[in-house]
C-alpha cells in the first residue's frame, strides 16, 4: 500500500539575503554603482552621493547598539566609555592628548546618503516591488516613464546595501504633498540560526514631510547643486520636488580619502566619456568639502586616431577613422603619388578632411573567403563603438623626417590614459564590470596584448602588420538589454553571462580594431616609401662607404682646401653618414623580425631531424601492421560467421580502411622527412622538369585525397635550370599549394578543383611559371594585391583567447625568396575575383642553346 503524502513549501533562509547583498556583490564600488543606476531607471537628473559625518564632537552618551559597532572599529573607545542602563557614557577626566586622538576617531564616522531627484516610490511601489526579491518588474517595463532602458533586471539590487551598511533608511517622495514614504530595515536582523526570510521585517510608515524639507533636515539644502553641469547658472534648476534618499547608517567599510578617489574613479567609468545632461553624478565629502563636485569623464583633445565603428541589426558596419595623428601640411608630395594613395579614402583630399568614412559587413570583415559560419557574429546585435587610440611620447626628429605628426602634451595624456585607458562596455549608458578596469586581469579582455606578443611588428617596418598594444587605447562600447539580450549579466553583475555569444562579440570588437590598424599601417607604409623615393638609399649607402674610405685612409685635403670649404664639407658628409646609419638601422630592425620568423621555423625543422629515425621506424610499422593484422585474422576468423554479419562490422572492412589512412599518414611522413634531407640543404643546379616531377609524387597523393587535380609543366627543355637550394623552392611552391588546399577545401567550392603549375617563357635571363587555382581568388579584405606579401597580413580572421588560424607569413617567404635569387613575383589576379594566378620569374643558370 502507498504511505501518505502532502505538498511542503520551500522555505528560504534569512540567510539568502546575506547571500545575494553582502557575498554576492563584490566590493563596495559595485553596490554603489547598483544603487546610482536605481537612481538612472527612475529618470533622476542627478544622484548625489554625500558622506555626512555623524558626529562634530565626542559625544557624552552613545546608545548600545551604535557602541557596539564603533568598538568594532575602534576598540580604544572601550577604554573611554561606561555602561549605565541601555546606553554608554564618556567618563569625565581624559587627558588632552588622548580627546584630541578621540575627536579624530569621531570625525571620521560618517552615513551614507544616496539621493536623487528622480520619480520617486509610493508605499505600494515599495511592497509590491522594493520588498520582492528577484522582481522582473524591470524586464517586464523595459522602458521607464521618460524613454530611457531600465538597466536593472534581477531584482536584488536593493540588497547591495547589505553590503555597504548594517542599517538602511529609505525616504521617497512621488510629489504628493506632505507624503513622504520610509523604510528601515536593520541587515543584523538576519543573522541567527534557523531564521527564514519571513521572519524578518522592515519598518514601513509615511511621514506628513516633503522631500525637499527632508534635504533641509539633512542639512544638504545648500550643499546639492542647484545647475546640471554644462548648463548656465540660474537656468533649468534642478528640482527636489520628487526622489528618493537613502541613508545607510554603520558602514562595513572605511571610507578615508583613498577609498573616495578610489569610488570616484568607478564613477568616472561608470558614465561613458561624453558630456551628458540628462543624468550626473555628484559626490560630496563634508571632511573635505574643497574636493568634491561632479564625476565627469571627459577624453582629452588630443587623440592621435578615433575609430567610430556603428554595426547594424542587419551586418552592415559603418565606420570612420578621424586621423588626428598626421600634420597634414608637412606631407611630402611624393606620399601622394603612390598607388595606395589614389584610392578612394587616401587621397590628398582625404587627408586635408581630416576622416576616412566608409561602410562595410560583418561578411566582408569576418567571412570574406566563405570559409566559416559567422551566425553566431550576427546573433550578437546591432551595437555602437568608439576607440581612442594615443601615442604616449612625442616624434623624435628623425621620426619627424618620415612620418609628419603633431605634437602633444605627454604628461597630460599619459595622465589620462593611466586612469581611463582600456576598452570598456556600457549596456545602456551603464558601465558592464570588469571589461577594460584598470590594474585588473579584465583590463585586457580582448587580448590585445597577446596579439602584440605574438606579431611584435613596429608600425614603420615595410613588412608585417603592427597591432595596437592595450595600454595605448580608451574607448567604449554601447550595447542594450533590449537590443543585445544574448549579452545579459551575470547576477553579480561581473561580466557576461553567456559565454559563446560574448566570445562572438569580443571576435567583432578584435575586427573592429583590425580595420584601425590596417589604416594605420597602410598611411605609415607609405610614409616610408616616400621618404625612401625622395632619399635613395642605394645612392646614400654608396656615397657613405665613400667617405668611410676617405676617412680611413685620411685622405684629406687640408692643404688645397679653405678652412671655410673644410668645415662645410664635413657637415655635409656627416649628414650623409647619419643618414647611411638611419638607412642601416632601419634595415637592421627588418631583418631582425624576418630573423624571428625563420628563427621559430628553423627549430621545428630541428626538430623534425631530431626525431628522423623514430619517424622512419613509425613508417615502417605503418607500412606492415595491416598485413600482419590479416594474416592473424585468416588464422582464428570462421568464414560462416563472418558472412553472417554486415560488411561496415567486417574486421577485413575495417583493416581496409584502416589502411587507407595508414597510407596518408605513412605519405605525410615521407614528406616532412624529405623536406629535411640535407640534399635539399645544398646550393646546387636543379632541372625543373625533375623538380615538378618531384612535387607532383610528393603532393598528388594528398591533393586526390581531397579531390583536388594538380597539373605540373610536362617535357620542360632538360637544359631550364636554377642555381639554388632546393629547400628554397620548396618554400616557394609548398607555400602556395597549401593555401591553394584550404581554399579548394571550404564549404560551397566547385568539385571541379585544380592547381596548375604552367611554363610561359624562358631566355638567356629568366624562366617565367604562372601558378594558379580555382579558388575564391584574393579577398577584398585586403587594400591592394600587394598587401597578400606583408608578413602577418592574412585573410583569415584573429579569434580572441584561440591559436590565430592563420600566421601571415606563407606569401611573405614566396615573395622573399625569389626576390633573394633577383626573381620577381607579380599577381595577375585582381581583389574579389574568382581563381589565384601569379606569375614567377627565376633566373635562369644553363641557358638555352648552349
Amino acid at each position: 500500500m502507498a504511505g501518505s503524502s502532502k505538498n511542503i513549501s520551500f522555505k528560504v533562509s534569512a540567510r539568502t539575503a546575506r547571500l545575494i547583498g553582502r557575498e554576492n556583490v563584490a566590493t563596495a564600488n559595485g553596490a554603489v554603482t547598483e544603487l546610482v543606476k536605481n537612481a538612472y531607471d527612475a529618470d533622476a537628473r542627478i544622484c548625489a552621493l554625500c558622506l555626512l559625518q555623524k558626529y562634530t564632537d565626542v559625544p557624552n552618551e552613545i546608545k548600545s547598539d551604535e557602541y557596539d559597532y564603533l568598538v568594532r572599529q575602534q576598540p580604544d573607545l572601550s577604554k573611554f566609555f561606561t555602561r549605565k542602563n541601555n546606553s554608554y557614557h564618556l567618563v569625565k577626566e581624559i587627558a588632552e592628548s588622548k580627546r584630541a586622538d578621540l575627536e579624530n576617531i569621531f570625525k571620521e564616522v560618517v552615513d551614507l546618503w544616496i539621493i536623487d531627484n528622480g520619480s520617486g516610490m509610493a508605499s505600494k511601489d515599495i511592497e509590491e516591488k522594493w520588498m520582492v526579491i528577484g522582481t522582473n518588474s524591470k524586464e517586464t517595463n523595459a522602458k521607464s516613464s521618460a524613454g530611457r532602458i531600465m538597466t536593472g533586471a534581477k531584482g536584488i539590487g536593493r540588497f547591495a546595501l547589505d553590503r555597504l551598511g548594517e542599517k538602511s533608511e529609505l525616504y521617497s517622495s512621488r510629489g504628493d504633498k506632505n507624503n513622504l514614504v520610509h523604510w528601515a530595515v536593520d541587515w543584523n536582523a538576519f543573522e541567527g540560526e534557523e531564521k527564514t526570510l519571513d521572519d524578518i521585517k522592515a519598518v514601513l510608515n509615511t511621514r506628513h514631510q516633503t522631500f525637499s524639507d527632508l534635504i533641509s533636515e539633512i542639512g544638504l539644502d545648500g550643499i546639492l547643486p542647484e545647475t546640471a553641469p554644462g548648463q548656465a547658472t540660474g537656468s533649468e534648476l534642478l528640482s527636489y520636488n520628487t526622489g528618493t534618499a537613502i541613508r545607510l547608517q554603520h558602514m562595513r567599510d572605511n571610507w578615508d580619502k583613498r577609498s573616495i578617489e578610489t569610488l570616484k574613479g568607478t564613477l568616472e567609468a561608470l558614465l561613458p566619456p561624453k558630456d551628458r545632461n540628462d543624468f550626473n553624478i555628484y559626490v560630496y565629502d563634508q571632511r573635505e568639502p574643497d574636493n568634491c563636485g561632479w564625476i565627469d569623464n571627459f577624453p582629452p583633445d588630443q587623440f592621435d586616431y578615433r575609430l567610430k565603428a556603428s554595426v547594424k541589426g542587419d551586418g552592415r558596419v559603418e565606420i570612420r577613422l578621424d586621423r588626428h595623428e598626421i600634420d597634414v601640411e608637412n606631407i611630402r608630395p611624393s606620399f601622394y603619388s603612390l598607388n595606395d594613395m589614389k584610392t578612394s579614402g587616401y587621397t590628398e583630399t582625404d587627408f586635408r578632411k581630416g576622416f576616412y568614412a566608409y561602410t562595410t559587413s560583418l561578411d566582408k570583415i569576418f567571412n570574406a573567403n566563405g570559409s566559416r559560419d559567422i551566425s553566431e557574429i550576427k546573433e550578437v546585435g546591432p551595437f555602437e563603438f568608439t576607440m581612442y587610440y594615443f601615442k604616449l611620447s612625442n616624434p623624435s626628429k628623425n621620426n619627424l623626417k618620415k612620418f609628419p605628426q603633431k605634437s602633444f602634451d605627454v604628461t597630460k595624456r599619459r595622465q589620462w590614459v593611466k586612469h581611463s585607458g582600456g576598452i570598456r562596455l556600457y549596456r545602456d549608458e551603464f558601465r558592464v564590470r570588469p571589461y577594460g578596469e584598470p590594474g585588473t586581469p579584465d583590463f585586457d579582455w580582448l587580448l590585445l596584448g597577446e596579439r602584440t606578443a605574438q606579431n611584435p611588428t613596429a608600425i614603420s617596418t615595410e613588412k608585417g602588420n603592427w597591432p595596437v598594444p592595450p595600454h595605448q587605447v580608451a574607448g567604449s562600447i554601447h550595447i542594450s538589454k533590449v537590443s543585445n539580450p544574448l549579452l545579459a549579466d551575470q547576477s553579480n553583475r561581473e561580466g557576461i553571462m553567456n559565454e559563446h555569444s560574448f566570445f562572438a562579440f569580443r571576435e567583432i570588437i578584435v575586427g573592429l580594431i583590425k580595420e584601425f590598424e590596417t589604416d594605420r599601417n597602410l598611411i605609415h607604409r607609405n610614409f616610408n616609401r616616400a621618404y625612401k623615393i625622395d632619399h635613395p638609399e642605394e645612392d646614400i649607402l654608396k656615397e657613405a662607404r665613400g667617405l668611410a674610405k676617405k676617412i680611413n685612409a685620411n685622405n684629406d685635403d687640408e692643404e688645397t682646401s679653405s678652412k671655410e670649404q673644410r668645415l662645410k664639407d664635413q657637415k655635409q658628409e656627416s649628414k650623409t653618414l647619419a643618414k647611411a646609419l638611419e638607412i642601416i638601422t632601419d634595415k637592421e630592425k627588418d631583418t631582425n623580425d624576418e630573423i624571428r620568423v625563420l628563427r621559430g621555423m628553423a627549430t621545428l625543422g630541428t626538430v623534425l631531424v631530431s626525431f628522423t629515425h623514430e619517424l622512419k621506424q613509425i613508417k615502417t610499422n605503418i607500412d606492415a601492421r595491416q598485413r600482419r593484422m590479416k594474416k592473424s585474422l585468416d588464422i582464428v576468423v570462421d568464414a560462416n560467421r563472418l558472412n553472417r554479419i554486415p560488411l561496415q562490422l567486417s574486421p577485413y572492412d575495417i583493416l581496409e580502411r584502416w589502411d587507407q589512412e595508414d597510407q596518408q599518414v605513412s605519405c605525410w611522413v615521407n614528406f616532412a622527412l624529405s623536406s629535411v634531407t640535407r640534399s635539399k640543404r645544398r646550393r646546387k643546379p636543379i632541372r625543373w622538369q625533375e623538380y615538378f616531377n618531384n612535387i607532383a609524387t610528393y603532393w598528388n597523393i594528398i591533393l586526390l585525397d581531397r579531390k583536388i587535380e594538380f597539373k605540373v609543366p610536362m617535357n620542360l627543355d632538360q637544359k631550364l635550370s636554377v642555381l639554388a637550394h632546393e629547400i628554397d623552392l620548396d618554400s616557394v611552391f609548398y607555400n602556395l599549394i597549401i593555401n591553394s588546399i584550404e581554399v579548394l577545401t571550404r564549404p560551397n567550392q566547385a568539385r571541379n578543383r585544380k592547381i596548375e603549375i604552367k611554363h610561359l617563357s624562358a631566355d638567356e635571363k629568366e624562366i617565367v611559371f604562372e601558378y594558379s587555382d580555382n579558388g575564391p581568388g584574393i579577398s577584398d579584405v585586403f587594400r591592394t594585391t600587394a598587401d597578400i606579401f606583408n608578413y602577418g597580413v592574412t585573410s583569415k580572421p584573429e579569434i580572441p583567447g584561440q591559436q590565430i588560424e592563420g600566421t601571415g607569413i606563407g606569401m611573405a617567404i614566396v615573395k622573399e625568396v625569389i626576390d633573394d635569387y633577383g626573381g620577381n613575383v607579380r599577381v595577375l589576379s585582381q581583389l574579389g575575383v574568382p581563381d589565384f594566378r601569379l606569375e614567377l620569374s627565376w633566373p635562369s643558370y644553363n641557358r638555352p642553346g648552349k
